[in-house]
């Protein structure tokens, strides 16, 4: 099985070596959707006050066991799979709720302790995992040539380089005793949402400090990533002068406004 992997343009690559990103956001893309699963013990009490909350009543003749495991649910708190005895009843009767109803009921049962979350990841239109909270990922570059790096100055080459000992070369001059190692990640977590939402303290743990305006600095990023998704989304074509375009990046992402994925992560050392 071929391994997962996340591209970095060279710039981030660095950033993110400097310690200065920490963040990453990826354009959501058709059929891709958030799973969590969560497990727990609920009991008819836990599950009564939480409807409470949702302002819904609780049917005392609904079926159901106390130990859940292995809950699946999406980004709308909709119930898609549960490994579990006597919970039929119980998804039908959660996910006949509104998504704001559900989202209450959830967010109690997880806060007083009767839920916790085991895992989240996105799954992509063929039912695939594509990104998961907790696992490690290699970083490879826009040709999708992993990328390696050098622990004490920072410095970093891609395998095939450094294959060709062009990355040896000088790390045996300036670095020496220090193997180089392959940059690899641990998400942290992954949040669904608007691209305008981005703050400011994100727009720096995206592009990074020492920006006066950080977040122009990362709406020219990520309209560079994803120029023929935005500029068909607001009915532009590539033939524009390309300064005219990056000018104009903020009021085209603005226009745009796609949903992304936020996606927090730190360097395994």
């Amino acid at each position: 099985m071929t391994e997962k992997t996340i591209s970095m343009k060279a710039k981030s690559v660095q950033a993110i070596l400097n310690g200065d990103k920490t963040l990453t956001r990826r354009l959501k893309k058709e059929g891709e959707k958030i799973i969590e699963t969560m497990s727990g013990e609920v009991t008819g009490f836990g599950l009564a006050y939480a409807c409470k909350m949702a302002g819904v009543d609780f049917p005392l003749n609904l079926d159901f066991g106390n130990h859940l495991n292995n809950m699946a649910i999406d980004s709308e708190r909709r119930i898609k799979g549960l490994k579990a005895v006597n919970w039929i009843s119980f998804k039908k009767f959660i996910n006949s709720f509104s998504e704001k109803k559900r989202k209450v009921i959830f967010l109690w049962l997880v806060e007083q302790g009767n839920l916790k979350i085991d895992s989240e990841f996105i799954k992509d239109k063929k039912n695939k995992v594509k990104y998961q909270v907790g696992k490690v990922y290699p970083i490879v570059d826009e040709n999708e040539e992993p990328v390696w790096y050098c622990p004490k100055c920072k410095e970093f080459e891609t395998e095939n380089n450094l294959e060709k000992n062009l990355m040896a070369g000088w790390h045996m001059l300036h670095c020496k005793g220090v193997v180089p190692k392959p940059l690899r990640i641990k998400v942290l977590s992954i949040k669904e949402e608007k691209l305008m939402d981005i703050t400011n303290k994100d727009a720096e743990r995206e592009a990074g400090t020492g920006f006066k305006f950080p977040k122009i600095v990362f709406f020219n990023d990520f309209f560079s990533c994803y120029l023929t998704q935005a500029l068909k989304a607001v009915n532009l074509c590539e033939d524009k002068s390309p300064f005219t375009i990056t000018k104009n990046s903020e009021k085209i992402c603005e226009e745009w406004n796609p949903v992304v994925w936020r996606i927090e992560f730190l360097v395994v050392k």
